[in-house]
């Protein structure tokens, strides 16, 4: 039976029973010696293709709201992440989910295909990523990168470098695991690279899909959104990262 933690114990997944989804959130520490941060809005901005795709399809027949577009289109592109299929494959099967005209098809396509592939070479991380990561790391954590991406790691590694942000000892994605997130394989990888236990992890990633595959696997987890997820561990920026967190010694698990 999962026992109910304290404030400073919390297990970072959701809200303790009894508490209710206004309960005030105070800095609480989850003791760790490592940490997974997943990399779309949480490290650098990816979704400025896909808002510049919701204008153009809301133009034609409303459709859904940009999250709603954003989750669909985290569904329908984890086999292009992990290598198995092309993306105009997975843009037809969001054209299909929304209904979009055969008209308008062909002409999306290329232009969002186009559009994305601008943007991610031109893609950094957000202000004061790189300066938490390495204070992070200067406190004796151990940083991993999570991320459904076609580049492998190596490539990820060498843009985020020239973006200031070196300080990561291990960097995981779809393109070399062939498996994309929320596929439980994809957090135990991150973490056999980091190699630590699980229960010494804590997960920080902006869509619930992810965060709840990471808390399938049994990893904590904080929230990074800017808007109110209603979960008990959220922040707004992973630069705040650093105040939810405290170093575990290497002998606590030894009993």
């Amino acid at each position: 039976m999962k026992r109910i933690l304290g404030a400073r114990e919390h297990d970072g997944k959701g809200t303790p029973a009894g508490v209710p989804a206004t309960w005030p959130r105070t800095p609480i520490r989850m003791a760790a010696r490592g940490l997974i941060f997943a990399a779309a809005e949480v490290l650098y901005d990816d979704s400025m293709w896909l808002r510049w795709l919701h204008g153009q399809l809301r133009r034609e027949n409303g459709g859904k709201t940009f999250q709603e577009l954003k989750q669909t289109w985290n569904q329908v592109s984890r086999d292009f992440f992990a290598g198995k299929s092309e993306f105009r494959l997975a843009l037809e099967f969001l054209f299909d989910s929304l209904d979009v005209s055969i008209r308008l098809r062909a002409e999306l396509a290329m232009a969002a295909h186009s559009r994305r592939t601008r943007l991610a070479a031109e893609a950094r991380p957000f202000v004061g990523v790189a300066t938490a990561f390495r204070q992070l790391a200067d406190q004796g954590y151990r940083l991993a990168i999570l991320a459904n991406s076609e580049c492998t790691g190596a490539q990820f590694r060498r843009h985020l470098q020239m973006h200031g942000l070196t300080q990561c000892h291990a960097i995981a994605t779809s393109c070399d695991l062939g498996i994309a997130k929320p596929d439980a394989r994809a957090y135990l990888n991150a973490a056999a690279l980091l190699g630590m236990p699980l229960e010494d992890l804590v997960y920080v990633a902006a869509d619930e899909d992810d965060i709840s595959g990471a808390q399938d696997v049994g990893l904590r987890t904080i929230s990074c959104s800017a808007e109110d997820t209603g979960h008990y561990v959220q922040v707004s920026s992973c630069c705040e990262v650093g105040k939810h967190v405290s170093l575990r010694s290497p002998l606590a698990n030894t009993g």
